[in-house]
C-alpha cells in the first residue's frame, strides 16, 4: 500500500516539474506557428496586387484595394508599394530611361501580439514585378 502511494506522489512531482516545461514550449510553438501563418497570408495578399501591378502598374489605389480584399484585416497603413527605376525610388506613373529596368515592389506587415517569444511580434509579406 505503501509503495503506491510513493509512486502515485512520484508522479506528482513529475508533473509539477515538466507542466512548466511543456507549457512554455507549447506557448512558443503557437507564437511561431502564428507568425508563419501569417506570414503566408500577407505573401498570398500582396502577390494579388503583384498580378494587378503587372496589368495597371500606374494603379496604386486599385493594387492596395486588391491586396485588401485578398486580407480583409489589412489597412492601408500596413500596405507599402514603391516604384524603382533601376535602384533609384521613383513614383509610380514614372517612365524609366531606355536602359533602366523599372520594378514595383509591394510590401505588406502585421503587427501581432505574442504570447511568450517577443520576436515574433511582426510579420512581412513582400512581392516585387518587374514592369519592363
Amino acid at each position: 500500500m505503501l509503495e503506491a502511494l510513493g509512486r502515485k506522489g512520484s508522479s506528482a512531482a513529475e508533473f509539477a516539474v515538466w507542466m512548466p516545461v511543456l507549457t512554455l514550449v507549447l506557448l512558443g510553438g503557437f507564437d511561431l506557428g502564428n507568425q508563419v501563418q501569417t506570414g503566408i497570408r500577407l505573401e498570398h495578399a500582396v502577390r494579388a496586387g503583384a498580378q494587378l501591378a503587372f496589368a495597371a502598374p500606374g494603379e496604386e489605389t486599385a493594387i492596395r484595394r486588391t491586396v485588401q480584399r485578398a486580407w480583409p484585416a489589412l489597412t492601408a497603413a500596413d500596405i507599402t508599394i514603391t516604384c524603382f527605376c533601376a535602384e533609384t525610388v521613383q513614383a509610380c506613373a514614372a517612365v524609366c530611361a531606355a536602359p533602366q529596368a523599372r520594378t514595383m515592389t509591394i510590401s505588406a506587415s502585421r503587427t501581432l501580439t505574442p504570447l511568450l517569444l517577443p520576436g515574433t511580434n511582426r510579420s512581412l509579406g513582400n512581392a516585387t514585378v518587374r514592369l519592363g
